[in-house]
């Protein structure tokens, strides 16, 4: 075991950002959450609902249309805080040397991943609402949990490397190795 020592400025700025990200966080659970309420409380909602009835009866087409109008404009509202957190506050920390397309191609990904994977929680769990009204909650927590088993098995192998580069470490970094490998 070597001891390290770490450079208090570096501890201060890892401190500091963790910080900011902590409260950036909290104002996009806000605005979420303001969101969400406003929906409700305004009525979008149903309004939403009535507009695409125009379009579809279909319970599955309903649930695909009002999930891409929603989560789109929940997207775009949030959008300039997620570039902020996510891009530029990390350049300002130089913890990231990711290009603006790189940046824009990762939203992209995680729009395509996230909305395929969300539509298809939702469609389950609207299916089920329908068919067991009284206690589609379990079946849906039963779901739920099966799913995230699933995701925890293929996230490392098929998700996780559609936004990141993985690399051995080289032997550069041998000492490092060993203290993993030990962990």
């Amino acid at each position: 075991n070597k001891n390290v020592e770490l450079d208090p400025e570096r501890q201060k700025k890892a401190k500091e950002y963790a910080r900011i990200n902590h409260r950036l966080m909290l104002v996009d659970l806000l605005f979420t959450a303001v969101y969400l309420v406003a929906w409700l409380v305004f009525g979008w909602s149903i309004s939403l609902k009535d507009w695409l009835m125009g379009f579809t009866t279909n319970e599955w087409m309903l649930v695909f249309l009002y999930v891409i109008i929603f989560g789109g404009i929940l997207f775009l509202i949030n959008l300039p805080l997620s570039y902020y957190q996510s891009y530029l506050l990390p350049h300002r920390y130089e913890l990231s040397t990711q290009t603006p397309a790189g940046w824009i191609s990762d939203q992209l990904k995680m729009i395509t991943v996230g909305g395929v994977i969300g539509l298809i929680i939702l469609e389950i769990i609207y299916a089920v609402l329908r068919g067991y009204p009284t206690t589609w909650w379990l079946w849906a927590a039963g779901i739920l949990l099966a799913f995230n088993v699933i995701l925890e098995k293929i996230a490392p192998t098929i998700l996780m490397p559609m936004f990141n580069k993985f690399v051995p470490l080289g032997d550069e970094h041998a000492d490092l190795t060993q203290r993993i490998m030990q962990l």
